[in-house]
């Protein structure tokens, strides 16, 4: 499982990119968000737009989408 943390320095392209791995890998991805908001922001904060748009990409790409209790779960 990789782990990313969504922040501003974590753009949208290079999100998707790393979903693209984790689908061809066939391995887990967890992204890891702080602060979602509107406007701009610094550090941990990442768009709501961006974050839509991300949540909409992995549904088009059909990989699984737990909550971590049932991911934990599902990897022992």
């Amino acid at each position: 499982m990789f782990t990313y943390l969504l922040g501003t320095t974590y753009t949208l392209a290079t999100a998707k990119a790393d979903v693209d791995k984790a689908v061809a890998g066939g391995y887990w991805i967890n992204f890891t968000v702080h602060t979602l908001g509107t406007g701009t922001g610094s550090g941990y904060f990442w768009t709501v737009a961006d974050f839509t748009e991300l949540v909409d990409y992995i549904a088009s790409t059909n990989m699984p989408v737990l909550p971590m209790d049932e991911a934990i779960l599902a990897m022992a």
